[in-house]
């Protein structure tokens, strides 16, 4: 709807500022301006401002990203409400994100007792729900989660590993009975929403250098300068870290400086990755030869291509 009042807007402002009609004229109006001065039919005047207005950057006017808004109404994909989020995590999410109610008897009981230096504690409120009626009732979907776990601001650090190490995230591919079956709406929009990651990894896993991402509680995170030393921390989805592979059977389960040894190498450095601990991580070439870090001690983690969740079909 704003759009439209908004290309309306746009008309008038046309009309009023670029175009200057002269009284008197039925069937042939004027334009002037600096450079130019044409007559126009009606007809000609109308299809003069609408291509004015097809010509118009929507997105840097209102500083939007207009198509990629416009996705989430085009979304075929849909999440499953009926699941909830388990008992344990619904306990946690109470205790991280809402403030206990006040208990107005103790607080009213005490203030009055306070004259006598008595003070009484830990009288309960009269709950009619049982905890697990109260849980079915107030437990948020499983689906409605998932923007508040990519948000970095919304859930503490202990809450978001737990989340996602029950149901997984949205980016890449796992087995968990979770997010990505689940909440296949839900995730693709957050997968389109998502800004990139940085091609360097800070080894430390510490945000510690700009340009660089780490990868804590299941997400990954770039890292973003304030200037005074700290750094915010930005969820980011890893498409610009996809392992390198002249030939999986030659990458996979080698060493980046197994490269430098080799005479006739099928590819440079940089065409291999390597395994270790469970991560991957493409080569880099350095000073010191094939390495899995450069000399600032950041390093490539990569992730195959095929673990990325493809989305394509919700569109």
């Amino acid at each position: 709807m704003w759009i439209n009042i908004l290309l309306l807007i746009l008309f008038i402002i046309v009309l009023l500022f670029n175009i200057n009609i002269i009284e008197g004229q039925e069937d042939d109006i004027l334009i002037n301006s600096d450079k130019l001065k044409h007559t126009y039919t009606i007809n000609n005047l109308y299809n003069t401002a609408i291509n004015y207005i097809k010509n118009i950057n929507i997105n840097k006017l209102t500083n939007t990203n207009l198509n990629k808004s416009m996705l989430k109404y085009n979304n075929k994909c849909s999440d499953n409400e009926s699941i909830l989020i388990s008992k344990n995590i619904y306990d946690n999410y109470i205790k991280d994100t809402i403030k206990p109610e006040k208990n107005y008897i103790n607080e009213k009981l005490n203030s009055y007792l306070n004259n006598f230096n008595i003070d009484i504690k830990d009288i309960p409120i009269n709950n009619e729900l049982s905890d697990d009626d109260h849980y079915k009732k107030n437990s948020p979907p499983l689906c409605s989660m998932v923007d508040k776990l990519y948000d970095s601001d919304k859930l503490s650090d202990s809450l978001t590993k737990e989340l996602t190490d029950k149901y997984g995230e949205c980016i890449i591919k796992n087995n968990k009975p979770g997010f990505q079956n689940l909440c296949r709406k839900s995730c693709s929009d957050k997968y389109n929403e998502l800004k990139p990651c940085s091609i360097y990894n800070d080894i430390s896993n510490e945000c510690k250098r700009e340009n660089t991402f780490i990868f804590k509680n299941g997400l990954y995170y770039n890292c973003l300068s304030n200037n005074d030393n700290t750094f915010t921390e930005e969820i980011c989805k890893p498409i610009n870290n996809i392992c390198n592979e002249e030939k999986r059977t030659v990458g996979l389960g080698k060493n980046c400086s197994y490269y430098n040894k080799m005479e006739n190498p099928l590819g440079s450095c940089e065409s291999y990755y390597m395994k270790e601990n469970g991560n991957y991580y493409n080569c880099i070439e350095t000073e010191n030869g094939c390495n899995k870090t450069d000399n600032q001690n950041n390093q490539k983690m990569c992730v195959y291509k095929d673990k990325l969740m493809n989305y394509d079909n919700c569109y």
